[in-house]
């Protein structure tokens, strides 16, 4: 090696090995009096000839220096005769010549000619040609099989090349273009004649950079790679070595490290140690570096290309202190000084250049600077479909990325909204980039990318370990353990246990932070084998959680781990990435085909038959369709139910309104949580609090109440279609769980179809439709539409249920064959019959339950699920409104009590006992044991029964203690209020 001076400086470039790119020089201070000093000192070299030859030599190194090769044989040297060279000495070898045209237009020919297996390596893969774009293409097909492509330039007959030699050192070199990754190097074989002799020399070189040789480089690595679909975003203190190894564990196919500070990352090495650490396993790997110093940049990431994939540099973090630092996304604002960067790192590193970047306002604006950063020597870019001023909240724009994907030869990857598989598949068929990007959703649930959902967890900290299924304090526990392997800072390892158990408690961060580090030690300390450590550790975790939940006064008072069994699987064992995984709550089995992904349409009716199909649901009501009594509706044949109507601003902003209003259990399901809104965010961030605790999250747009007016919600929206669609758009897009709408009709039939499928195309998974338009408020004087609902339902291929004119089981009959819908509401019934879906009938006579068994079930749901009294009060005069008829002053005695207790209901359930107001209306069986009846008697004897009762009304006789009717005629007991012991008997002819 050749010395050189500088500064009176004699300067030795020393290789190392390990790190081609980073050489030592051996610097020699030439004293006077023939005394020398020698220092080593660690310096950049630029690149030159000779990088491309250590490269070279690395590469042969890595392969153990063979030094018996088969050589390539026309015929000859095919697989089967290469491996049994092999098995007897024969260290590499060669393919036959390959046709690079004919390999290139022919898949017969490739087949037949090149085949090869893992055993078959190192191999060189020969081909012959004399066309560089045909020769490159046939490469192409073979890089990622071999150790070397090999061109042939040694046949006995001349060879006309159209490539221009040069010579050096007597030698003929060839210009081969360098790919940048050591282990797809090429050699050129060079036959020339000196007086009749035959000289043979290896030697690449490095030709000038050019655009097209640089996109091909790009995807050579990309391919290289394996071409990863699924990758881990970067997350400060977020995307660290364990959190990425459990990524990986659960589907990610490559990951970014936490963005690096590269100006403190190239002078502090307690910085480099603690915040960037890797393993072997931990490939592909992006570690992302800010700066704006292309030469401090240059010195970080020389650090680390030797033990990554890309180096990135992050253009799009928003926040505050990137401002101050002037990186991130503020680098937009200076165009020039990005393209220094990324020219810095794509001419002096050995990896390729990777860029995430946020799009502009205008997509030219976006389109132009692409274009720069491929320009300019990027390999890769990764867009996050939002500006520089836009956040979480706001929906990415996949349109943009779109159209940086065709604008750009480069790969690109997506990010923004990818919060489970479907999303992953959404985006990947819209954008058409290669892969995608999550960070907030895979905070939350590390498994996203093997299919789990963030409402699928099992809440139940003893099920799923033994047994394999997943649950939240699984992947804790295995965290936990990644992080006894990799050490990081405990901050991060709280963060991390509170993104993963936030949705599963809703616990404010500022206990967990302090909670965690209470119970769990500095240092975690294994006892005995691995599975009892795991099991101590997960069941530590799991107690302290318990004691929390059980004092927390909140909606986890109703989800409290320790009152659930082991048998709440909600979710199924991890699948494979790549297995069809739609974003729906169900298991991911019930969700794919033979021939991929459902479509919108089959995800929502897959969706609604993993539901069981319920065709009888609780309706809701504002203050009564709460928890205690759509548990008694459900116990007497509802299949699902609706909470009551909630003011989506006002659960977002208020916690005490949120406990109050909203409380469910897990024997409520299936749920429908329903909103009203007129803002897309504020719905959104609504819906997000409750996505995890139902199975789909509704849209009130059919209330017709003073109140809606005034608050511009419900049927009043109906003028404004725009705005029903945008919040529909904005849930369904941005949800796990399906979004579905409540509406009623407008006045004109064709306006309500129009309206149907416009809310079907935003996005709607299943639509309500009550029978009567804005104006028909008295449900009791106008009969809902149902020739209308029907219509709506051959109009949308999503469920369709229908509401109106349900008051016993035989409008439900009438109603599901009439409209052909896949479901019923029913409401104000309800409210009088708690057991109407169990096919009891308020007219029907016999039977073991009454109105007073109904109430006192009701009353003990209300303490097992505490409720506001108002909502009590209301459901015990729905209820017992007959017999408050009977007897007044027991219902006054209600209304004068301004503060009630249970002891005083169930006193009042007695007291009516007493003086013998027992009626059993309701008959025990269910729809499928007692069908509707339509027996002439049946009818006869309701309305009989109606007409004198109107009559005795009017005498003041209220109550009708006995009805009988043999064949001849109708003897009727009644009981005389005024006088509690006479009983008068009045017998009828029948024909009457």
């Amino acid at each position: 090696m050749t010395s050189s001076t500088t500064n009176g400086l004699s300067t030795f470039p020393i290789r190392n090995n390990n790190t081609p790119t980073l050489t030592t020089n051996v610097y020699i201070r030439r004293h006077h009096k023939n005394k020398t000093t020698i220092a080593a000192h660690p310096v950049v070299e630029e690149k030159h000839v000779e990088s491309s030859e250590n490269r070279a030599w690395a590469h042969w190194r890595k392969l153990k220096q063979p030094k018996l090769i088969v050589a390539p044989m026309y015929d000859g040297s095919e697989l089967p005769f290469r491996m049994l060279c092999r098995k007897y000495g024969a260290q590499a070898a060669y393919t036959p010549m390959l046709h690079s045209r004919t390999f290139t237009e022919s898949n017969k020919f490739r087949k037949r000619e090149f085949s090869t297996c893992e055993e078959d390596r190192p191999l060189f893969v020969q081909f012959c040609g004399n066309d560089p774009d045909i020769l490159l293409e046939a490469a192409y097909h073979v890089e990622s099989y071999c150790d070397y492509v090999d061109i042939n330039l040694g046949v006995s007959s001349v060879v006309r090349s159209p490539m221009t030699s040069s010579t050096t050192n007597g030698l003929s070199t060839f210009p081969i273009r360098n790919n940048n990754t050591p282990t797809l190097t090429t050699n050129v074989y060079i036959r020339r004649h000196h007086k009749n002799k035959t000289t043979i020399a290896a030697h690449p070189v490095v030709e000038e950079k050019h655009v097209e040789s640089s996109e091909n480089r790009a995807w050579a690595h990309w391919r290289k790679l394996k071409q990863p679909k699924l990758i881990v975003a970067p997350m400060y203190d977020g995307s660290e070595l364990p959190f990425r190894m459990l990524c990986r564990k659960y589907g990610a196919q490559a990951a970014y490290t936490p963005m690096l500070h590269s100006r403190t990352f190239t002078e502090s090495n307690k910085f480099r140690k603690r915040e960037f650490s890797t393993c072997e396993e931990d490939r592909p790997l992006f570690v992302q570096f800010c700066g704006n110093d292309p030469d401090i940049l240059l010195e970080a990431a020389y650090h680390v290309e030797s033990y990554c994939d890309y180096v990135d540099i992050n253009l799009g973090c928003p926040q505050r202190i990137a401002r101050t630092g002037n990186y991130g996304a503020f680098l937009m604002d200076d165009l020039p000084l990005v393209k220094s960067l990324v020219e810095k790192l794509a001419t002096n590193l050995t990896v390729p250049v990777s860029c995430k970047i946020r799009t502009f306002p205008k997509l030219k604006d976006t389109l132009n600077y692409v274009k720069l950063l491929e320009d300019a020597g990027c390999s890769l870019i990764a867009v996050h479909g939002r500006t520089r001023d836009e956040r979480t909240h706001e929906r990415a724009n996949w349109e943009a990325i779109k159209s940086v994907k065709d604008a750009v030869n480069i790969p690109v990857l997506a990010n923004g909204n990818i919060r489970h598989m479907d999303d992953v598949q959404s985006c990947l068929a819209t954008t058409g980039v290669e892969g995608v990007m999550s960070a907030e959703s895979l905070l939350d649930n590390p498994a996203l990318f093997a299919g789990f959902r963030g409402g699928e967890w099992v809440l139940d900290g003893d099920d799923g370990f033994e047994d394999g299924n997943l649950d939240r304090a699984s992947l804790v526990v295995e965290y936990l353990k990644l992080c006894e392997k990799y050490p990081v800072r405990w901050k991060i390892i709280v963060s991390h246990v509170y993104g993963m158990l936030e949705k599963w408690l809703l616990i404010p961060y500022v206990f967990i932070k302090l909670y965690c580090t209470s119970f769990l030690p500095p240092k975690l300390i294994h006892c005995g084998d691995e599975q009892q450590h795991s099991m101590k550790l997960k069941t530590t975790i799991n107690n302290h959680l318990r004691i929390f939940t059980s004092n927390h006064h909140s909606i986890t008072q109703l989800m409290t781990i320790s009152s659930l069994t082991s048998d709440d699987n909600l979710c199924s064992e991890p699948t494979s990435p790549p297995d069809p995984l739609p974003s729906l709550n169900p298991s991911p089995s019930f969700l794919s085909t033979e021939n991929g992904y459902l479509t919108r349409v089959e995800k929502a009716w897959t969706y609604w038959k993993a539901l069981g199909e319920p065709k009888l649901i609780v309706a809701p009501m504002v203050d009564n369709s709460e928890l205690p009594f759509r548990m008694l509706c459900r116990k007497y044949g509802a299949t699902a139910a609706y909470t009551p109507m909630l003011h989506s601003r006002i659960f977002s902003e208020n916690q005490k309104y949120r406990s109050q209003e909203f409380t469910t259990c897990k024997e409520d399901r299936p749920l429908f949580v329903q909103f009203c809104a007129n803002d897309p965010d504020t719905l959104l961030e609504a819906a997000r609090r409750v996505e995890a605790y139902c199975d789909y999250v509704d849209i009130n747009l059919g209330c017709p109440q003073r109140i809606a007016r005034r608050g511009n919600y419900g049927a009043f929206l109906m003028d404004k279609l725009p705005v029903i669609k945008s919040l529909v758009e904005k849930l369904a897009y941005n949800l796990s769980v399906p979004v579905s709408c409540k509406i009623r009709i407008f006045p004109d039939l064709q306006d309500t179809l129009n309206y149907a499928k416009m809310l079907e195309d935003a996005g709607c998974s299943l639509l309500a439709v009550h029978g009567r338009t804005r104006d028909e408020k008295d449900g009791k004087k106008i009969r809902a539409n149902w020739d209308a609902i029907q219509a709506v339902k051959n109009a949308l291929k999503i469920p369709v249920l229908a509401n109106g004119n349900i008051r016993h089981m035989d409008d439900v009959q009438n109603c599901l064959e009439q409209t052909g819908v896949d479901g019923v509401l029913s409401a104000e019934s309800l409210l009088e019959n708690p057991a109407l879906f169990a096919g009891f009938r308020s007219d029907i006579q016999s039977g073991n339950i009454d109105q007073g068994d109904l109430v006192v079930e009701y009353l003990k749901l209300c303490e097992k699920y505490p409720v506001p009294w108002r909502m009590i009060r209301s459901h015990v005069h729905k209820m017992l409104g007959e017999w408050f008829r009977v007897h007044p002053h027991i219902r006054e005695d209600l209304n004068k009590q301004s503060k009630l207790s249970f002891e005083f209901m169930y006193d009042m359930v007695d007291r009516l006992r007493d003086i013998r107001v027992t009626t059993p209306l309701y008959e025990g069986s269910s729809l499928e044991t007692v069908p509707a009846s339509k027996d002439e008697e049946q009818v006869f004897e309701f309305e009989l029964r109606m007409v004198l009762l109107n009559y005795l009304l009017q005498l003041k006789v209220i109550y009708i203690q006995h009805l009988s009717i043999p064949d001849t005629s109708i003897t009727i007991v009644v009981f005389d209020v005024k006088n509690e012991t006479d009983y008068f008997q009045i017998d009828l002819n029948k024909r009457l």
